[in-house]
């Protein structure tokens, strides 16, 4: 008898990467109701809560319910730590809920903190850059790698790489990238000045109220290796002086316009003015 052997699907490496490091919901995984009093949050997260987002998370459970289980592990001690859903958790207790449907994964310290990494950065609109620079950071190092195995436009890409430049940022100025007052873009090629050099930067545009281009980033990165950024040469960066242009000296004999002056006036010494008001009223004439 011959047996038929079916073809092996080989999966994709996104599907590679949600079953073995994120331990992605399958349809038996058994979801299980526990007490919220029992969960914990993992520590040293990258991530700030969202107080918005756990408002609107509760407005969307008390209409439609919970439509995901959130993720768990359990602890040592009885107690579950809390792999994905935090949000989701504090959701329900601003409803006054006591417990939650819950997935509990068997998984690695490693595995735990990447599928907390991953589940968070793959929202970017929900968190700022500079979390996502550190999380993304500290993803590769997890994964001892400088690419993880998702598979990534060189877009995306050249987004993560700016993310983790954030990182290398002077407090301030890495502030005003997550306010939205600096672009991404521009706060990546910042992050390239001495800490001394942002400093300086981040007062200055502060107190002046100055806004900042991509191309003025990669300028200043240069102006840097030539000399220090003051704020006399930092305001000569953003508002150069024009150049006077120098004007040819005009002489004129008495000779030539002794035709066009009347004589007492030639007489008098006082031709200058007169040829100064004839001007002006030459040129308001032609207005």
């Amino acid at each position: 008898m011959v047996m038929e052997l079916k073809p092996q699907q080989i999966p994709t490496p996104e599907e590679a990467f949600q079953g073995i490091i994120l331990g992605s919901s399958k349809p038996n995984d058994m979801v299980q109701k526990i007490d919220i009093s029992l969960l914990d949050e993992i520590g040293n997260q990258p991530f700030k809560i969202n107080p918005k987002k756990v408002e609107n998370y509760a407005a969307s459970i008390e209409e439609c319910g919970l439509l995901e289980p959130i993720q768990v592990r359990g602890k040592e001690n009885g107690r579950y730590e809390i792999l994905a859903g935090r949000h989701r958790v504090r959701a329900y207790k601003l409803l006054g809920h006591t417990e939650i449907d819950c997935i509990i994964k068997k998984t690695s310290d490693t595995d735990a903190r990447l599928i907390l990494l991953k589940t968070n950065t793959d929202r970017e609109d929900d968190f700022s850059p500079s979390e996502l620079g550190f999380a993304y950071i500290e993803e590769e190092q997890l994964l001892k790698s400088s690419w993880d195995v998702r598979p990534r436009t060189e877009e995306q890409r050249k987004k993560i790489y700016r993310y983790k430049r954030i990182t290398h940022l002077a407090e301030p100025l890495r502030k005003m990238v997550d306010e939205d007052c600096i672009k991404l873009s521009v706060g990546a090629e910042l992050s390239f000045l001495t800490h001394a050099g942002q400093i300086a930067l981040a007062e200055y545009l502060l107190a002046k109220k100055q806004k900042i281009s991509e191309k003025q980033a990669k300028n200043l990165r240069d102006l840097e290796a030539e000399t220090c950024l003051s704020e006399t040469v930092l305001d000569e960066f953003f508002h150069p002086k024009e150049k006077k242009k120098q004007v040819k000296e005009v002489k004129l004999q008495i000779k030539d316009i002794s035709d066009y002056i009347p004589l007492h006036i030639l007489e008098n010494g006082v031709a200058q003015d007169y040829i100064l008001k004839a001007l002006s009223f030459y040129q308001n004439y032609n207005k």
